[in-house]
């Protein structure tokens, strides 16, 4: 039998799940630059800042 907790749904706000699935390429961009020492552009760090400060927020409103 497969442990209870792979079986347990965890409902969250379809905000928090929407913008963590977009916000994919910004991870992948913090994960080249960590692991591949890539060098990002202005307008890169930007979109990275972006959507984690857009994660966080969303994450708090809808928290209340």
């Amino acid at each position: 039998k497969p442990p209870v907790d792979l079986l347990r749904q965890h409902n969250i706000p379809i905000a928090i799940a929407t913008s963590v699935s977009e916000a994919y390429i910004a991870f992948a961009a913090i994960l080249g630059v960590v692991f591949n020492k890539e060098t990002l552009r202005a307008h890169q760090v930007f979109g990275i800042v972006l959507a984690v400060v857009s994660v966080i927020l969303l994450s708090a409103i809808t928290a209340q």
